[in-house]
């Protein structure tokens, strides 16, 4: 069950905060579970994805309509990964265990191709 937080929180934890918009990485992340949330004016703001990566350390997504972080991918690699993403999850040939361990290792993937285009 994910928990309310504040940006202060997160960006406290995590030195490196991805900021994704709102269903930029829906198939990506369908299979994760959020570790908490933050929430604006208007209500809910952004939900916080937390991995830790042997070779990069504890990163966070943070993808919502109030996303925020210190590192903003492009679109088009948002898109690329989410393409990838999109054929694991609908390749019916492969179970459900099996996508599920394809799409984490896409989004550990994704978090070393982000840190390094963005250096």
């Amino acid at each position: 069950m994910k928990f309310k937080t504040t940006q202060r929180e997160i960006r406290s934890q995590c030195a490196q905060v991805i900021a994704v918009p709102y269903c930029r990485l829906q198939t990506l992340l369908c299979y994760e579970t959020p570790t908490a949330y933050t929430t604006r004016r208007e209500g809910w703001g952004a939900d916080i994805y937390i991995f830790e990566s042997p070779n990069l350390g504890e990163v966070a997504i943070a993808t919502g309509y109030a996303p925020f972080g210190n590192i903003s991918p492009s679109y088009e690699l948002n898109c690329a990964y989410e393409e990838r993403a999109q054929k694991i999850r609908w390749d019916y040939s492969l179970t459900w265990k099996e996508q599920k361990q394809m799409l984490h290792q896409l989004v550990l993937d994704y978090i070393a191709e982000v840190k390094k285009v963005l250096g």
